[in-house]
């Protein structure tokens, strides 16, 4: 959802931008018209392990310069945070308290795309996965480079976390279409679990690689500067 401005509508915007007779006039037009940020949206439970349901996790988008900046904030009793200081073999950030995004800078179909996984922990562990799909068989491999920073903190409210991705590492043209992916959460100990998603159905069984539900994470009008550049 794109913040709501009081003298400018999106539509108002383009009609504009179409009887602009100069490049410079619809530039300006652009520049105070588009808010690149997302209103903070709450996440939606989609599976729990446990009677006990915490308050829903909190996430944003925001476009800074070619940057996707992603926040989350998760409210909860910071005693229950489930975190780890130092992993053992076989251990992961996803099997503890985590924030994720999901994200796909292409328009490729969801049957044959390449999209990243980027993840963190309330003691900002992180994991970045790359993700290939084809004829809807997906192969997992680790980043070779790292491709987003992160920062975590844990609060006397739950904890935070943010990431910052560099669209242009991915190829990004400067489309807001062509920027996609899903946000989510996942809280609780072993088998006491809720999980937390930007958009996908509830599930018997929690799955988040179901890359035929990523969303537009970008406001429709980020590209509009872009182009007239």
């Amino acid at each position: 959802m794109i913040k709501s401005l009081p003298a400018l509508s999106i539509a108002a915007v383009f009609s504009t931008l179409l009887g602009c007779t100069s490049l410079p006039a619809a530039r300006e037009v652009a520049q105070q018209a588009c808010q690149p940020s997302f209103a903070e949206k709450s996440l939606n439970l989609v599976h729990a392990q446990s009677a006990t349901i915490p308050e829903a996790p909190k996430v944003t988008f925001n476009l800074d310069g070619a940057n996707l900046e992603v926040r989350f904030e998760i409210t909860m009793d910071p005693s229950k945070i489930y975190a780890k200081e130092k992993f053992g073999n076989e251990e992961y950030p996803y099997q503890f308290d985590v924030a994720e995004v999901f994200l796909k800078v292409s328009d490729a179909p969801a049957s044959k795309m390449t999209y990243h996984e980027f993840e963190i922990t309330p003691l900002n562990q992180s994991l970045q996965i790359k993700i290939d799909v084809k004829g809807g068989k997906k192969t997992f491999s680790a980043s070779e480079e790292i491709l987003a920073t992160t920062a975590a903190q844990i609060t006397e409210t739950g904890w935070s976390a943010k990431f910052s991705i560099p669209l242009e590492k991915f190829g990004w043209k400067g489309l807001s279409a062509s920027v996609t992916g899903n946000a989510f959460v996942i809280i609780g100990k072993p088998n006491l679990k809720t999980y937390w998603a930007l958009e996908l159905p509830p599930q018997t069984k929690p799955s988040f690689h179901m890359p035929e539900h990523f969303v537009e994470l970008l406001p429709v009008c980020a590209d509009v500067k872009d182009q007239s550049n």
